[in-house]
């Protein structure tokens, strides 16, 4: 490994700990990879991934296994993990606070995702496969109705044929 990569590992392991202390993580890193692809409210923005690279930070801010994307080509709802990716077939977006803090992972399938070898569903264009966290380092949890008007304005702006059940009823609900 360069000594860049080497830096870059170092800072990766400390994000997790910097979180719990109420601390910003380094921008250099949190930022790396991405865009700013929709600024919500209260300092949020809703950040996209333009590099598979990227998913292992979110994956350490959220404690969760989005890195996979980076370092696998099973990994997904498409079973194709970076490739997806790199294809256009599958977009990670992730809500970030002011901190650059994530507290959301939201896998998007776009309208050139094609199902996995075996299945034949065209339904999962333009959908939105996974939509997890509720706040920094909680995995896989629900998102919370604190999140709803992030979650809404990201649902409005790609405009999904479908969302998760636990999404559409929060949205539902409030």
């Amino acid at each position: 490994m360069t000594q860049e990569a080497n830096e870059r590992q170092r800072l990766l392991q400390q994000v997790p700990q910097l979180i719990k202390e109420g601390k910003a993580p380094p921008e250099q890193i949190m930022l790396a990879g991405t865009k700013t692809f929709l600024p919500t409210s209260d300092g949020f923005k809703w950040i996209k991934v333009t590099d598979p690279d990227a998913t292992v930070a979110i994956a350490k801010g959220m404690s969760n296994s989005v890195g996979g994307y980076a370092t696998s080509t099973t990994y997904g709802t498409l079973n194709r993990g970076r490739t997806a990716l790199e294809r256009g077939e599958a977009e990670i977006y992730s809500l970030y606070d002011k901190n650059n803090i994530p507290h959301m992972t939201v896998e998007y399938l776009t309208n050139k995702a094609v199902p996995p070898e075996g299945r034949t569903d065209e339904a999962i264009k333009n959908t939105i496969a996974q939509f997890t966290g509720n706040g920094p380092l909680t995995a896989n949890d629900k998102p919370g109705p604190m999140y709803v008007p992030h979650i809404r304005a990201l649902v409005d702006r790609l405009n999904p044929t479908r969302v998760p059940d636990t999404i559409r009823q929060l949205l539902k609900n409030n």
